[in-house]
């Protein structure tokens, strides 16, 4: 069991917090491992208090991208030890549904939790019999609807799994009094036949929360759109988190480890701010900016100069003011992302200072194209949490000699970035340092611990 599942679980025990596991509890154990959610039912007279303990443990609240329902939320914690995140289904009422839809209330909350029991691992699960009864209802309200069926037979393995762990237990707890919740559960069979159903629709109709076609259909397009072309995982209140630092400090594989952890659960994405795709404006100077590459057989790099100082031809002042269009593109559109409840993982973010890497190049601030660029990156500055990674310069030498990089930097290009952009001033509203001479290992875990700090604090 994660650590953090085991101080939850210690803390509502000795809260006297009336909770139990409902369903899915075959999959409890793996579950308690991080590896899967777990269904609390938890009494709605204790909503506040339940929280207030899950806050204090590091559970964020979240929201689920697709469809959001009164009395279901989604709690999530990230236990460092184990490097897993813990996702709590709660239910402050017995919902379920026959597809996709939350559209029943099986109203008897009060008599599961009054007689759940604790399992080997101190968690409370519903009684074994309740666990049946419920089992039996949720089976034929699904089989109640046409997708609900599709859904029982894709998954009929796993529910099948379910039933014979309910089953096992309640032949261990045969000397328990029979508990029922409803009469008439007792005469539906443990899976649906059509005369079951008839019985059961005309016995659960009051329970129903009636739902309409546009509501199915739209629910259906929602959930093929999400899957094939937007996919939105859960969302919290967005933020933009950007990665810094010179070559050989880990910035681009820190960036792809922050974005392969939170992607696994939350909406994230990355945005390459050092090399922005063109936008539908700048593609005719793209054109003919590269064309003058190719007749000039020129490689020089940028970072490579110190431009704040510098006389500057026509030609690379629209070269750097295309970049800061395309650069302005890229933030907004992270921006964006972050707005809708998205994470926004930023590779580089602009400094404060003029001629550096990654930042307002035009040295002329007063003329027609200084004005325009300086006006761009001042608005670009809007990250939330801003990460800094520290490397001694020998050390980004050594690092670079083993990168698998086509026309990588030489020693003695290495040395002159670090020269350059040396002492560079960013603008967010969080900022932390990072030595990133640890191993690749300790540097990931740090920014892992310090985002998910932010993250509980911004929710």
């Amino acid at each position: 069991m994660l650590e953090i599942y085991n101080q939850l679980f210690t803390q509502l025990n000795a809260d006297k917090i009336s909770y139990c596991s409902w369903k899915n509890n075959h999959l409890l154990l793996r579950a308690c491992n991080g590896d899967g959610d777990i269904d609390l039912l938890v009494s709605p007279a204790e909503h506040s208090k339940f929280n207030r303990i899950l806050r204090k443990l590091g559970f964020i609240m979240v929201k689920s991208a697709i469809s959001e329902y009164p009395s279901i939320q989604h709690y999530y914690c990230y236990d460092a030890l184990t490097d897993h995140f813990g996702h709590l289904h709660v239910y402050f009422k017995l919902i379920t549904g026959d597809s996709h839809l939350k559209n029943y209330r099986i109203p008897f909350e009060r008599k599961v939790l009054a007689n759940s029991i604790f399992n080997e691992s101190g968690v409370k699960e519903a009684h074994p019999n309740h666990q049946l009864e419920l089992y039996k209802i949720r089976n034929h309200i699904k089989a109640s609807s046409f997708l609900g069926r599709f859904l029982l037979k894709r998954e009929e393995e796993d529910y099948q799994l379910e039933l014979n762990y309910i089953l096992s237990n309640i032949d261990k707890n045969i000397s328990h009094v029979e508990l029922l919740l409803t009469n008439f559960s007792k005469k539906i069979p443990n899976k649906p036949i059509i005369s079951s159903l008839i019985y059961a629709i005309l016995n659960l109709w009051i329970w129903k929360r009636d739902v309409g076609i546009l509501e199915r259909v739209s629910q259906i397009y929602l959930r093929i759109l999400n899957k094939f072309f937007f996919h939105r995982k859960k969302t919290i209140n967005g933020a933009i988190i950007s990665i810094v630092g010179l070559d050989g400090s880990g910035k681009s594989s820190s960036v792809n480890e922050l974005n392969k952890w939170l992607v696994k659960e939350f909406t994230s994405k990355k945005f390459h701010f050092g090399r922005p795709p063109p936008i539908f404006i700048t593609y005719p100077f793209r054109l003919l900016l590269k064309l003058r590459k190719l007749f000039k057989n020129s490689n020089s790099v940028a970072s490579l100069k110190d431009t704040s100082n510098s006389y500057m031809s026509l030609l690379s002042k629209i070269r750097y003011l295309v970049l800061a269009f395309e650069r302005a593109s890229l933030i907004k559109k992270a921006h964006r992302f972050a707005l809708n409840g998205g994470i926004a993982i930023l590779d580089r973010y602009p400094s404060n200072n003029l001629g550096k890497m990654d930042s307002k190049r035009i040295s002329d601030e007063k003329s027609f194209i200084g004005i325009i660029e300086s006006n761009l990156y001042d608005r670009m500055k809007i990250t939330d949490v801003l990460i800094k990674l520290n490397v001694d310069v020998e050390e980004a030498v050594v690092r670079n000699k083993l990168r698998n990089k086509k026309d990588k930097e030489t020693d003695n290009e290495i040395r002159i970035r670090f020269e350059i952009n040396a002492k560079l001033d960013y603008e967010a509203l969080i900022e932390y340092e990072v030595d990133s001479m640890q191993s690749i290992n300790e540097v990931h875990q740090q920014i892992k611990n310090l985002i998910w700090g932010y993250i509980i604090a911004s929710n």
